[in-house]
């Protein structure tokens, strides 16, 4: 995709530009039952909601994101010049392009509006829980990207349901935009499992980019500060900033106290069946592409830990059955092909194999066990290797965990 850049906008587009954005994206999300959802929810959070803008702004480092301070939504600059194909990076290349050129705007709705809603996510919760940020200036409560997350997903979910072509088109490599690859990366690490689910997304913010605490330690850092005010207050005679910050730490786990029944009550009602159909539909489009490792850890999920975790019986079986056909296909697959495969796409194949077997009681695939104990101790090498010279944090985890699971002693 390549547009042509035009000269240096004006001072006073902002607004211009902010109006255009958010009429399209909203056009666009609002095409789909989730996003539908999101933008009643906004209407009905007050009169910060309706003073929402927003820009594109200067940086690379990450898509986007949400600024308290400005009330705004900003697409950041450098990502966005390469969606356009532009040589050059900076917002004074893309915002004329998208002032003048409805076009342009309208790719961009199509490929960001998984990145815009989780954004809108963060601006509704700032809008309903605002304490948090004055009670902790510098952290950024954990739990808000779980839900940003899950509501990206469903609505990924949704707009890929009416498009299944562009899943498939994903799976073999085309249609991979940065805003399309952020948006992938958060829809295929769906679970049936809700812990597993959250500490994906935990270790991601809290170990490796830092910055994010819990809410529980955000109420734990208010009230610590309460109680040193107290000595302070009366040792000074400022008994007022002391009952200040009393009422400021009630107010936090008022906050704390409703986000935890918003969220649990969301996980109870509406994540089992979500995940399972999510799972069953890309699992499915996996399977056809011949996609097989992640069409295991998709079908292959119906074990006895999943039948209490509340999805529906009907879900179950549709997994059931189709990991069955996951694994007897995947296994035929690697007998023909071992020979000609890369040694990490062979070990990707024996990993999610032997996974799904254990996770649904069935046996290793005959025929396979002396290829398994042949390639495991390479892949161990490989991957220990990876570990040692990976700089990524996460990247670097993820070696080592392969390393350490294909070193086991099978």
């Amino acid at each position: 995709m390549c547009f042509c850049a035009v000269p240096a906008f004006s001072a006073g587009s902002g607004d211009a530009l902010s109006r255009a954005l958010l009429r399209d994206f909203k056009e666009r999300i609002t095409g789909f039952r989730s996003g539908s959802e999101l933008y009643a929810r906004l209407e009905q959070a007050g009169p910060e909601a309706l003073k929402l803008r927003a820009a594109v702004c200067p940086g690379s480092a990450g898509i986007a994101y949400f600024d308290p301070e400005e009330n705004m939504i900003c697409l950041n600059a450098g990502p966005m010049t390469g969606f356009f194909g532009m040589k050059r990076s900076g917002e004074s290349r893309v915002v004329p392009l998208l002032l003048r050129d409805p076009k342009a705007r309208a790719a961009l709705a199509r490929r960001a509006d998984s990145t815009f809603v989780h954004e809108l996510v963060h601006a509704l919760q700032y809008y309903l829980y605002p304490n948090y940020r004055r009670a902790v200036p510098k952290g950024v409560p954990l739990e808000f990207e779980y839900e940003a997350y899950m509501t990206e997903s469903m609505y990924t979910h949704d707009k890929l349901r009416a498009a299944p072509e562009r899943l498939k088109a994903f799976l073999r490599g085309k249609g991979r935009d940065v805003y399309t690859v952020a948006a992938m990366g958060g829809y295929l690490a769906l679970s049936l499992d809700q812990d597993a689910y959250r500490e994906k997304i935990r270790r991601l913010y809290e170990e490796d980019l830092g910055g994010f605490i819990s809410l529980e330690k955000a109420e734990k850092i208010q009230k610590n500060s309460v109680a040193d005010s107290k000595v302070l207050a009366y040792a000074t005679g400022r008994v007022k900033d002391y009952s200040a910050g009393r009422a400021n730490l009630k107010e936090v786990r008022a906050e704390k106290e409703a986000y935890d029944r918003s969220l649990g009550d969301f996980f109870a009602k509406r994540w089992p069946s979500f995940s399972a159909a999510a799972l069953f539909f890309v699992g499915s489009a996996a399977l056809e592409e011949k996609a097989y490792p992640l069409a295991l850890e998709c079908l292959a999920v119906a074990d006895a830990k999943a039948a209490g975790r509340g999805v529906p019986a009907e879900e179950f079986r549709r997994l059931r059955e189709k990991g069955a056909v996951a694994v007897l296909e995947a296994a035929a697959f690697v007998k023909d092909r071992a020979a000609f495969m890369k040694l990490e796409e062979l070990a990707a194949h024996l990993k999610a194999l032997e996974t799904a077997c254990v996770n649904t009681g069935r046996p290793f695939p005959e025929g396979l066990e002396t290829v398994r104990a042949e390639v495991y101790p390479r892949a161990a090498k490989m991957y220990a290797e990876k570990a040692a010279s990976e700089k990524d944090k996460g990247r670097a985890r993820s070696c080592a965990e392969n390393a350490a699971y294909f070193g086991r002693g099978r």
